[in-house]
């Protein structure tokens, strides 16, 4: 035998229940509009986070470029420079300059001496002393050593252009 489905029909709501539903349905429309401007205001943050973010993204490939070009420009100038301080070595015109840069060290240093000579500057007077004896044995050693200006190999060069 058929079964037969006997469906209840739904119960009407009397008028109290009817009120506490329409109260429901109120709260709940409330709470909807709520959480859909709230959902609009994280949407709209969302929107600039992501413009900071690509912003962001933009800025750190322009910086780098930058970067690249400045590292790039500096290596040659370091090239340059190297080139220059090896044909001055081989011509033996460095020498000469180490030579007038220390003359007008030591007259610089004379100057200061004359306008120094004073009794409260015996701090002064015994740190130029421990410096001229700290300079006689650093000359004592480089003429002992009388080492001539080399090249860098192109090895060294890259090694140290790898380093900055």
């Amino acid at each position: 035998m058929k079964k037969v489905n006997k469906k209840k029909p739904p119960l009407l709501p009397e008028n109290d229940d009817k009120k506490i539903y329409a109260e429901r349905i109120a709260e709940l429309k409330r709470m909807n509009a709520d959480l859909t401007v709230m959902l609009e205001e994280y949407r709209k943050k969302e929107r600039k986070i992501a413009d900071a973010l690509s912003y962001a993204d933009a800025l750190q490939k322009s910086v780098e470029k930058e970067l690249k070009i400045k590292y790039s420009l500096e290596c040659e100038r370091l090239c340059a420079f190297r080139k220059k301080w090896i044909a001055a070595a081989k011509n033996g015109s460095a020498e000469k300059d180490y030579q007038k840069t220390l003359s007008a060290l030591d007259e610089c240093r004379k100057i200061l001496l004359e306008e120094f000579e004073d009794e409260k500057i015996d701090d002064f007077l015994e740190e130029t002393e421990r410096l001229d004896k700290l300079d006689a044995a650093v000359s004592h050693e480089k003429n002992t050593e009388k080492r001539h200006i080399d090249e860098l190999s192109e090895e060294e060069l890259q090694e140290l252009l790898r380093q900055l």
